[in-house]
């Protein structure tokens, strides 16, 4: 026993120092060559101590728990290098061979980022119908997106709902992180980029009907009422088919198709009750829903949020390795630790938002963003124009005051830069005759 835990240390280490040099070698780096991606790259590697420190607990889970988290690493950290984790290896997600497990998304967003300049230049473009190219382009991937998960779905037997056993699995090790039974939504969110640059080209200050407003008010929430609650169907007074006896009836009860229709339906329908929602606030037209999402309490969640999801997934695999007793679920004992998780990651996410992405987002403006350009006022310009004649003009005096008959009337100044600007200009013309 004691030879096999020593073994499982030393490819633990192996493991997580080789996944965290990669990371940080090739992160690092990018973080400077992709000015948009300031946020996703440099955080990624400080956020992976699952990796890089397995012996800090000493619960009777340790072991297995970070062995679990480290041992895939070695072995397929160059498709994280590449972003490819989500589908490379094919198997990720079976037998818990998961490395960095939550990562799948900084694939699958990376992957999609990827397109839009594609798009963009095609909607740009006057050779050819670009905009409605694009959209038709956009149009394709979200039907093919929508009617590959729903195809699949019947096809391998796949089940939103994790009561329903092994189907639930399926779908968790088969579809669940897979880009095309997620692209949906980003397809549909370029779909209302579109609309909203449109609008404000053609009619930058225009407001909705009062009527046009409150439908787009009643059919988001209808939508997000929808996509939330919807499902909710498949939980109540259930047994969970892992538990159930053999021929036991257990699980959500959904038909086949019912599975599928969710799995390719709900996050489109989701992501266009949100768009209704924003399109209103975008316009200033969002009523107390933008107030509550824009009121400044938000604004230390808004800058730690994204740092809070790539630390979390270390959080809970050191609380779960170095727990002693079962879980039990009472309210009070359910509140103090969700509270208490969530205060440690966020602690531990502001420590990566001040050490490590912040720095790096002030170095890339200071090397890689070109500073902006500086703004000539009117005395200025006048300036240059007098620089160009036989003799240097003198600087002219700004006017204070200027008398109008009997009453001294004050310059505001706009003015006031006005006149000096004339002053200066005559006094070159009259030094260049």
């Amino acid at each position: 026993m004691v030879r096999r835990r020593g073994e499982g240390e030393k490819g633990r280490r192996e493991g997580g120092v080789g996944c965290v040099l990669a990371f940080l070698l090739f992160h690092f780096c990018m973080c400077f060559a992709n000015s948009t991606s300031h946020t996703l790259l440099p955080s990624f590697p400080p956020s992976l101590p699952p990796s890089l420190p397995p012996s800090l607990p000493t619960g009777p889970l340790a072991t297995t728990v970070w062995e679990s988290n480290t041992r895939p690493c070695k072995g397929i950290w160059w498709s994280h290098f590449l972003y490819l984790n989500d589908l490379y290896p094919w198997w990720n997600q079976r037998l818990g061979e998961v490395c960095y497990g939550h990562s799948w998304y900084l694939a699958n967003d990376m992957q999609y980022y990827l397109l839009v300049p594609l798009l963009c230049l095609l909607y740009r473009s006057t050779k050819v119908n670009g905009k409605k190219l694009a959209g038709y382009a956009v149009w394709a991937c979200l039907m093919t997106c929508v009617i590959a998960s729903y195809v699949l779905s019947i096809k391998d037997k796949w089940s939103p709902n994790s009561w329903d056993g092994v189907e639930g699995d399926h779908y968790r090790e088969e579809g669940f992180s897979r880009p095309w039974t997620r692209c949906s939504s980003y397809m549909i969110g370029i779909l209302f980029s579109y609309y909203w640059y449109e609008k404000k080209q053609n009619n930058p200050d225009g407001k909705l009907l009062p009527i046009q407003a409150n439908l787009l008010w009643i059919a988001g929430l209808f939508l997000l009422a929808i996509a939330m609650y919807g499902p909710h169907t498949g939980s109540v007074d259930v047994i969970p088919c892992n538990l159930a006896a053999p021929g036991t009836k257990c699980g959500s009860g959904w038909s086949p198709e019912t599975k599928a229709a969710i799995i390719a339906l709900l996050r489109p329908t989701w992501t266009v009750g949100l768009g209704f929602l924003s399109v209103l606030c975008w316009n200033n037209q969002g009523g107390f829903i933008q107030k509550f999402l824009g009121a400044p309490a938000w604004a230390p969640l808004n800058t730690l949020s994204f740092c809070i999801y790539l630390v979390h997934y270390t959080v809970l695999t050191y609380y779960i390795s170095q727990r002693t007793l079962r879980i039990r679920f009472e309210l009070f004992g359910f509140l103090n630790t969700f509270f208490g998780l969530m205060a440690v990651s966020c602690g531990l996410a502001l420590f990566v938002v001040l050490l490590v992405e912040k720095p790096f987002m002030k170095l890339q403006k200071l090397y890689f963003e070109p500073a902006a350009p500086a703004k000539k006022g009117a005395a200025g310009a006048a300036g240059a124009a007098a620089e160009k004649g036989d003799k240097p003009a003198l600087p002219a005096q700004v006017p204070e005051a200027e008398n109008v008959g009997q009453k001294v009337v004050l310059l505001d100044p706009p003015k006031k830069a006005a006149k000096a600007a004339a002053a200066t200009i005559r006094g070159a013309v009259v030094a260049k005759i």
